[in-house]
């Protein structure tokens, strides 16, 4: 079944899980899309020194802390899937092998 979000985030890496962070905080409804694991390649960085906030943490740490915040508003969604290919139609169509979503279009 299709279901339509104001945003879709194609990409769970730092930049993506922020993107979710903002949009959630603005109340909109968002649909994050990741073929592996949340917070990207900064997973495998050993400790990450200085990150505002942060004095250090490993980039798993940090990332699983991206994570938990996006999660923390409710009009955030996550998908675990690959996006293959898109469309558009009433919005933007994007293809999910394991669902469909779509994207409202502009007032």
């Amino acid at each position: 079944m299709e279901k339509t979000y104001d945003l879709i985030i194609i990409g769970g890496g730092p930049a993506g899980l922020a993107a979710a962070i903002y949009a959630g905080r603005s109340q909109r409804d968002t649909l994050v899309v990741e073929k592996g694991g949340y917070g990207g390649r900064v997973k495998d960085t050993g400790e990450i020194r200085n990150y505002p906030g942060t004095i250090s943490d490993s980039g798993q740490g940090l990332m699983e802390k991206f994570h938990l915040h996006a999660q923390s508003y409710p009009t955030v969604e996550f998908c675990r899937s690959t996006v293959t290919g898109s469309e558009r139609k009433r919005g933007f169509l994007p293809w999910i092998p394991n669902g469909a979503a779509a994207l409202r279009p502009a007032a």
